[in-house]
């Protein structure tokens, strides 16, 4: 069940998961853009991002009044400069502090809806932003300009369990290698049910021996390009332990 629509207000979201707190098997997938260009965060989070502005730089508000306002700013439209990134930081993280005030309502209501008594809830990111770490703004549906460096591409995995099913699992922070297509295994796993198909991920379960190999491709506008048939520009990249390799090529 996809709620996007309904991500922003609660209306709605809290009366279908009422209805289906009782049944036995339900999956239910929550999605926001709440993280993703503009960086509009709610008014109790705004920033005094104006006092951020680098002193003396006349072009700089209208900078960043982009950041607030546009969905996509493909790299180049806009010269952001090094002395932006703390006001485009600022109000990144206003973003992410108004998305924890969601989550903090939809963690009330899951607990008082007894959905906790047997939901495994699973949260996870698809990709991350950069602001100017590399140059760019955003991911590569938002700056038409897309790689695979670390704060795109490290989000994080948490993995919540019922009471009933705590001790499947032991608690605690891992820094293995994991692929969103590890999720289904991973449920799967601590479900004890066994697939009909084999899955191309595998649990988390699993023991590791920390080798594993994490390799991506995307094309340089995530796949957002306005003619799909007929990309140019891909990027690769390859990570062995510590090491990391990433190939750009152009056809």
């Amino acid at each position: 069940v996809n709620l996007q629509d309904q991500i922003d207000s609660l209306k709605g979201q809290q009366n279908y998961l009422e209805k289906n707190a009782q049944i036995s098997k339900v999956t239910i997938y929550l999605s926001t853009d709440e993280l993703a260009l503009p960086y509009a965060p709610s008014e109790r989070r705004l920033p005094d991002w104006h006092a951020l502005l680098p002193p003396g730089d006349p072009g700089a508000e209208k900078r960043l009044e982009a950041v607030t306002t546009e969905p996509v700013i493909p790299a180049g439209s806009v010269a952001f400069a090094a002395a932006d990134r703390p006001a485009i930081r600022a109000l990144y993280l206003a973003n992410l502090r108004s998305f924890d005030d969601w989550f903090s309502e939809f963690w009330d209501f899951f607990n008082r809806s007894g959905l906790r008594e047997d939901t495994i809830l699973v949260l996870t990111a698809d990709h991350g932003d950069e602001q100017l770490d590399h140059g760019g703004l955003g991911h590569a549906s938002t700056n038409r300009h897309g790689h695979l460096h670390e704060e795109l591409v490290h989000v994080p995995l948490v993995i919540w369990l019922p009471p009933r099913l705590a001790g499947r699992m032991t608690p605690g922070v891992r820094e293995d290698e994991t692929w969103h297509e590890d999720v289904m295994p991973t449920l799967f796993d601590l479900l004890r049910r066994k697939p009909t198909a084999p899955f191309s991920g595998r649990s988390v379960l699993a023991p590791s021996d920390g080798t594993r190999i994490w390799s991506a491709v995307t094309s340089g506008a995530g796949y957002a390009e306005a003619d799909p048939e007929h990309i140019r520009r891909f990027v690769f990249a390859r990570k062995e332990g510590s090491w990391k390799l990433q190939v750009e090529t152009i056809d």
